[in-house]
């Protein structure tokens, strides 16, 4: 019987969101808005949509919803997505009236270490094989940092003039970050800071178990030992004005 309830409860949930979607793009609801986490997989995507859960919101976390072409029936469903990392995410905004988007960033280094450390969890449980870029070699994690500079910086440049639509967040190191996100799409803040991991642990906390090569990867496309622990970007792959314009990591944002 709870079963079959909650299984209402979500139906329910889903066709008023779907409702409300469709009333706010024609103008009629004012007050309806979708979140948008807009960062890359294994920056506490999986927290975040807790913290999601936790407030009232109808969430996915999963990729479905980032992918092309635009996906409105599949979007207006739902009210808060994560895992994504769409490379439209302007389109969103255009459709999508009053929507707020998140970037969920994490210091370069340890989203690596915890990429190439989910890759092969899938391999060796699963049997699943990396495909494209998504491989535990050197080649792809050198276009990872490439891609991940790429796509911090059209965000950035997105929302440049429009700061009250763009949250940046580093879930994972910063204490406060339930609460932030909370405020950031109007819900009452929570009485902790959701935290859910995907794949057992398999290291510390600081520690990497795949220091060398990400080391090596940095060394062939000459980034700085230094810049591993920023968050946005590596100063070194762009160009002087954007180093100039953005900050490279979330502790400098407050100074913008």
């Amino acid at each position: 019987m709870q079963k079959g309830r909650r299984k209402l409860s979500k139906y329910a949930s889903l066709l008023l969101n779907k409702l409300r979607t469709h009333l706010a793009i024609a103008g009629l609801d004012r007050t309806y808005y979708k979140v948008f986490a807009i960062g890359l997989n294994k920056t506490a995507t999986s927290s975040i949509h807790k913290t999601f859960v936790n407030s009232g919101f109808q969430a996915v976390h999963n990729t479905k919803w980032a992918e092309k072409p635009l996906q409105i029936r599949y979007l207006s469903s739902y009210r808060a997505f994560s895992d994504g990392g769409p490379k439209h995410f302007d389109q969103y905004d255009a459709v999508f009236p009053r929507s707020k988007f998140i970037l969920n960033v994490r210091n370069l280094d340890e989203w690596i270490d915890s990429r190439l450390e989910h890759i092969r969890y899938l391999s060796q449980e699963y049997g699943k094989k990396g495909t494209g870029n998504w491989t535990d070699t050197p080649e792809s994690v050198q276009q990872w940092i490439v891609e991940r500079n790429q796509h911090h910086l059209k965000v950035l440049k997105y929302f440049e003039n429009r700061p009250k639509d763009l949250l940046i967040i580093n879930y994972i190191r910063e204490d406060d970050a339930s609460r932030r996100i909370t405020d950031f799409i109007e819900r009452p803040a929570l009485d902790h800071k959701p935290y859910f991991r995907p794949i057992p642990k398999t290291r510390e906390i600081g520690v990497l178990k795949n220091e060398d090569m990400i080391m090596e990867c940095a060394a062939k496309l000459s980034v700085p030992m230094d810049e591993l622990k920023f968050d946005l970007f590596c100063p070194s792959l762009v160009e002087e004005d954007d180093r100039k314009r953005f900050p490279c990591d979330t502790a400098f944002l407050s100074s913008m």
